[in-house]
């Protein structure tokens, strides 16, 4: 698994957790209470959703117990850049840093975000897989490696060129 482009997906589908498991709620909500009118097939469904809402649920909790176990500034940093989409020389200015310490801290914000993911990885390797087949999280995932691939162009340990890409 390329835990680099992970983690940034990651990071990018945190914020849309919430919204996408409350509107699962309501789906099953509505496919329950009409149930009684419809054939055995809506169980079916209402089981699969219930069961992609835990999963994100899971990737939810996951992301804030390795934003609670890297250091706060790390959290806080990698909060602002992809949960509040703030541009990098926003968060360099309200932080009072130059760019360069900007992506120096980025980097190494992201590489520990990155190592506590690959700890975390084996533990739950049938979550990750499962969300990866989910087609939003995969167009996410597809998406960084788009870019990681067009800007590192070979160079797969350049974290300075990758912090640049705008979708980061």
């Amino acid at each position: 698994m390329n835990y680099r482009v992970w983690c940034r997906t990651m990071l990018t589908v945190y914020k849309f957790l919430g919204v996408i498991t409350a509107s699962l709620d309501k789906c099953i909500n509505r496919m329950a209470c009409s149930a009684a009118a419809e054939s055995g097939n809506q169980a079916e469904k209402i089981i699969g959703y219930t069961e992609n809402k835990i999963d994100l649920i899971n990737l939810k909790v996951i992301i804030e117990q390795i934003f609670l176990k890297i250091p706060k500034e790390h959290s806080e940093l990698l909060m602002l850049r992809y949960v509040d989409n703030m541009q990098n020389k926003d968060i360099a200015e309200l932080k009072n840093w130059g760019m360069r310490t900007y992506f120096r801290k980025l980097s190494r914000a992201l590489t520990a975000f990155e190592n506590e993911v690959e700890t975390v990885a084996c533990e739950h390797k049938d979550i990750f897989d499962k969300l990866l087949g989910q087609k939003w999280i995969e167009m996410a995932f597809d998406e960084h490696l788009k870019k990681v691939d067009s800007m590192v162009c070979g160079d797969s340990s350049s974290l300075e060129k990758l912090v640049r890409c705008p979708i980061f």
